[in-house]
């Protein structure tokens, strides 16, 4: 049995690349809409905890409120000294947090951070209700509690990927338990600091997502 000539290794693996190739574009797709179904499903998790907390005062605080200073809190707050973290969200998606507020407040200590499946998760600074931007950190409990970190009635979080890579849409949703999706641009590089109104450290959930071109989910 005569062995392979190297025209014909090289052939093979020629053969072997395109095939490759012909295979790991779908192989990504697939991977980053099931990223995609993840983000989405985890930010309607955090709208439930939000209705838990704020139900059954979860922070104790005396004030029917949403919290509304980070993603984190969901999982990790101690709402007495001693006792344990409300853990109203997945850790992962805790820990996915990409602005987290723990400053504010008594936290356990997380020992990583990073996204979860591709997806960053952070909280809305503010929000447009038609007649311009207003807070959503709020001092709602008095001094000596946990500073500007509810809202008595709104909340507001997003889901963006880590790279277009990993996924082509950002997710958004606030009290109206409504999750809107937005098809980011080829520029995008992740979040913070672009310059776009949705992406920025100081982002505004918007008063009407769909002339920004926001849809639902």
């Amino acid at each position: 049995m005569r062995g392979l000539t190297l025209a014909e290794l090289l052939l093979s693996l020629a053969l072997l690349a395109v095939a490759a190739a012909l295979l790991v574009p779908p192989v990504t797709r697939a991977r980053r809409a099931d990223n995609e179904r993840g983000a989405s499903a985890s930010l309607k998790t955090i709208t439930t905890a939000e209705a838990d907390f704020r139900s059954n005062d979860r922070d104790g605080n005396g004030v029917n409120d949403f919290w509304t200073a980070d993603v984190y809190a969901l999982y990790g707050l101690v709402p007495q000294p001693d006792a344990p973290a409300i853990r109203l969200i997945e850790r992962d998606v805790a820990l996915a947090d990409g602005l987290p507020l723990t400053h504010l407040y008594s936290h356990l200590q997380a020992s990583r951070r990073g996204p979860r499946r591709g997806y960053i998760y952070r909280a809305f600074a503010s929000e447009d209700s038609g007649d311009g931007a207003t807070s959503l950190r709020n001092d709602t409990d008095g001094p000596g509690l946990y500073g500007a970190c509810h809202d008595r009635g709104r909340f507001a979080f997003m889901a963006a990927p880590e790279a277009l890579s990993t996924g082509r849409l950002l997710f958004i949703v606030n009290a109206d338990n409504s999750i809107r999706k937005y098809n980011l641009p080829s520029t995008y590089r992740g979040i913070g600091g672009t310059g776009h109104p949705l992406l920025n450290d100081a982002a505004t959930y918007p008063a009407s997502p769909g002339a920004i071109g926001c849809s639902h989910c």
